[in-house]
Formats: structure tokens, C-alpha cells, sequence
């Protein structure tokens, strides 16, 4: 009897230990890349393809990242991005650019397309995460013309201040960069275009 009891007690102990070793992991919040349901653009023209967005491996995991300093990243394991971030940088920007250019001739690839190409955009993500109390947005950005005209080349690098670092407000914030990027490259299609019929 008095085996039986001790060995009762014994389990009790033991599950008391191993319930309090059982940690919880706090909820996983999933995020994703707004483009603010923006309207796509009413005309025909300029026709424009977003080729796919090239983002460095650092930023291809899924957790979303806050940059502690130039050489030391963290990722926040409990805010994770709901798609791949390259194709969310890409379904944004097509969305906006289509929006800034009024025009629906947008695609992004690998969409298809019939019809030629007044414009081909390449875009290479350099930084796009969060550092301090900011969101930062890095990118080299390609414009080819058609007809063989001088492609325009250049650095896009914005910087946005966060209320907090709230994985949805790092989103929103992201999402604004991506917004400026958008209306930097319209306005040089825009300005080239109106170059060239003058």
C-alpha cells in the first residue's frame, strides 16, 4: 500500500516537473504587403513589364527582420510574412506603378502578355527591413526602354520613421516605401515619354 502511494506521489512530482518545463510559444502573427487597393490605371499605355524582383537570401525567410546593426540581423520568429517577400515587393510595386502611370498595361513577370513593351523594369533589392525606429528600402533600379534607347540606371533609397516596431506597422511602413519606389520610376517613364515626343 504504502509503495502505491509513494509511487503515486512520485508521478504527481514528476508531472509537476515536467509541467513546468513545458514552455508556450507566443501566437505567430502573419503579415503581408499592402498596396493600399489602389485602382489600376484606365489606359492602354505606356506598356510595362516588372521583371522579377531579385531580393538577397537574408531577406527570403519567411520571419520578418529587424536589423540590430550593420553586421547583426534578428528575426522575429512570432511575425512571419504571409508570401514569399520577393513576389509580395513585386505584386506591390506592379500594383502601384499600374496606379501612378494610369495605366492597366502593367504586368509583372512571369504574367503573360501580347503586344509590345514600351518599358521593361528590373529592380534589385538591396535593404528592405527594419533598423532602429525606421524602415529602410535599398534597391538598384533598371529602366529599358524599347527601340534600343539609353536604359536609365539608378539607386532608390528611402528611409520611413515607425510609430513602434509592431510587425503591422513595419508592414504598412514597408508597404509606403514601396509606394515611393512606385512613383519614382513613374515619374522617370513619364518624363522619358515625354521626351522623346517633344
Amino acid at each position: 500500500m504504502m509503495r502505491r502511494v509513494l509511487s503515486g506521489m512520485a508521478s504527481c512530482v514528476l508531472l509537476a516537473i515536467l509541467a513546468g518545463c513545458v514552455t508556450t510559444s507566443p501566437p505567430v502573427s502573419y503579415i503581408q504587403l499592402s498596396d493600399k487597393s489602389v485602382s489600376p490605371g484606365s489606359s492602354p499605355s505606356p506598356r510595362v513589364m516588372l521583371d522579377a524582383v531579385v531580393v538577397p537570401d537574408f531577406l527570403l525567410r519567411n520571419e520578418l527582420l529587424i536589423r540590430v546593426d550593420e553586421h547583426r540581423l534578428r528575426y522575429n520568429t512570432s511575425a512571419r510574412w504571409a508570401e514569399p517577400v520577393d513576389i509580395g515587393v513585386q505584386r506591390v510595386l506592379t500594383a502601384r506603378l499600374s496606379a501612378a502611370l494610369d495605366s492597366y498595361a502593367v504586368f509583372s513577370f512571369p504574367d503573360s502578355h501580347s503586344g509590345i513593351l514600351d518599358w521593361r523594369v528590373d529592380i534589385a533589392v538591396r535593404n528592405f527591413e527594419a533598423i532602429g525606429e525606421d524602415v529602410v528600402l535599398t534597391a538598384d533600379v533598371q529602366l529599358h526602354p524599347r527601340e534600343g534607347r539609353t536604359a536609365i540606371i539608378e539607386r532608390f533609397d528611402a528611409r520611413k520613421r515607425l510609430s513602434s516596431l509592431d510587425p503591422a506597422v513595419v508592414a504598412a511602413g514597408l508597404s509606403a516605401l514601396l509606394g515611393q519606389l512606385a512613383d519614382g520610376i513613374a515619374a522617370r517613364i513619364q518624363a522619358a515619354e515625354g521626351a522623346t515626343t517633344n
